[in-house]
């Protein structure tokens, strides 16, 4: 019988986390609210043209609380250097931050370039 309860109890948070995470997405518009109804528009660009793509997700955490992260790829023959922009600087791939939006203007507005470099 406790190994039920266990199991059982298991199983709800299974189920839980799942519906937490359902808020996720990864989509290729420039607009995205995480599930949580705030707005985000993604301006994200690459660097040099045609040197890879960014993939956008949101993640509602908590009340008026979000996790934005961006995960850039590289095409054939590149590598990913670092993020310029205003929502990244830096040579860490993904970058992710959490947004606080209870004083944020919705959309909220993400800008952000992927910098890749050629490998040789």
């Amino acid at each position: 019988m406790k190994e039920i309860k266990k199991s059982l109890g298991m199983m709800i948070i299974l189920l839980i986390s799942c519906f937490v995470l359902d808020g996720c997405s990864n989509q290729d518009s420039n607009e995205n609210n995480g599930g949580g109804g705030f707005d985000f528009v993604f301006n994200v660009t690459v660097s040099p043209e045609d040197s890879g793509r960014v993939e956008t997700y949101v993640y509602y955490v908590e009340y008026s609380v979000y996790r934005i992260e961006l995960n850039a790829i590289p095409s054939a023959g590149f590598s990913f250097s670092h993020w310029e922009g205003d929502f990244c600087i830096s040579t860490i791939n993904p970058c992710s931050r959490s947004i606080f939006t209870y004083y944020e203007e919705s959309p909220y507005t993400v800008n952000a370039t992927a910098v890749f470099e050629a490998i040789e």
